[in-house]
Formats: C-alpha cells, sequence, structure tokens
C-alpha cells in the first residue's frame, strides 16, 4: 500500500482539533474518515504509519499526537 502524505496531514489535524486532554477515542477518529474525502483504508493506513513513527501514541482507547507530531503537522501545513 502506498502511504498519502495528504492523507497523514489530515489525521493529524483530526487529533489536534477534534482531541480533549486525554487525546480523541478510537472509534471517533476512524469516524472522520468520510469529512476527509478519503477511504477508510487510506485513513486507517496513515494512522497505523503514524503510530508506527511515533507521531501518535495510542493508549486506553485514545489516540494523541506527541510533540513530534505536531512538528510533522507543523511542517506540512
Amino acid at each position: 500500500m502506498k502511504r498519502n502524505i495528504q492523507t497523514a496531514r489530515s489525521v493529524l489535524y483530526a487529533v489536534q482539533t477534534y482531541s480533549k486532554p486525554d487525546g480523541i477515542e478510537k472509534f471517533n477518529l476512524e469516524a472522520l474518515h468520510s469529512n476527509n474525502g478519503c477511504s477508510q483504508e487510506d485513513w486507517d493506513y496513515a494512522v497505523r504509519l503514524l503510530a508506527d513513527s511515533r507521531y501518535l501514541v495510542f493508549d486506553a482507547g485514545y489516540f494523541r499526537m506527541t510533540w513530534a507530531g505536531h512538528d510533522l503537522l507543523d511542517s506540512l501545513s
């Protein structure tokens, strides 16, 4: 599967925009793919790559952005 930098940017933006102090629930993040005009498969792949690269952290059912994730979003904006 090929990565899509626009989808990755959209994921990071969604996490930053919709997170509460603990982050954003996995279910809520997954539901946002349709708001960004991408397939569920592309969205899920971007989330997985961002988590594998430590731009996102998944803990207790919530995704939250790391400092590096914020830096990446700034560089992509």
